[in-house]
């Protein structure tokens, strides 16, 4: 294991700075970017993004796994906003999401497919009331309507048709 990725697990600042001041490669420092996004390392993220390493997956993995904190911190500066949304919906991260939802992402009706697969009614609600439209072909043709469906999520359909009522 490189140094790198042992000053992100053991969440050790000094080392970081030192290992930064010795040059590395990109790959590695990206590498360690996600890493330290991922579990929530907001001072490494803030170390390593202020050195000039970015990585666009880096927001996405802290949207799956990590606080709202981070997730902000990171998707202030860019990345792949809309496969972080997704992320977030597919890994419950209802708080996320609502970071998230401030930078325009483009993908609500994937990010509720996810969300149906995964059984989370309260991201599927946010989803919907946010414009996400249950009946849209998604994924190989489906849609969240019918993987609830096909779950068997009573909590999910009765969400979809009261959705589907007001609307």
């Amino acid at each position: 294991m490189s140094c790198l990725f042992e000053a992100v697990r053991n969440d050790d600042a000094e080392l970081l700075k030192r290992l930064l001041q010795d040059g590395q490669p990109l790959e590695d420092l990206q590498g360690a970017l996600c890493n330290a996004a991922e579990s929530g390392r907001l001072n490494l993220v803030e170390i390593l993004t202020r050195h000039g390493v970015r990585d666009d997956w880096a927001v996405v993995g802290a949207a799956s796994f990590a606080d709202a904190r981070t997730v902000r911190f990171l998707a202030r500066l860019g990345g792949n906003i809309d496969a972080a949304f997704i992320g977030a919906a597919a890994h419950g991260r209802l708080e996320n999401l609502r970071c998230l939802a401030a930078f325009s992402p483009t993908v609500s009706d994937e990010a509720l497919a996810d969300a149906a697969l995964r059984g989370f009614f309260d991201v599927a609600r946010f989803l919907l009331d946010g414009g996400a439209n249950p009946d849209a072909v998604v994924y190989g043709g489906k849609t969240a309507a019918g993987i609830a469906k096909e779950k068997g999520d009573a909590a999910l359909m009765r969400l979809f048709a009261d959705f589907k009522k007001s609307g």
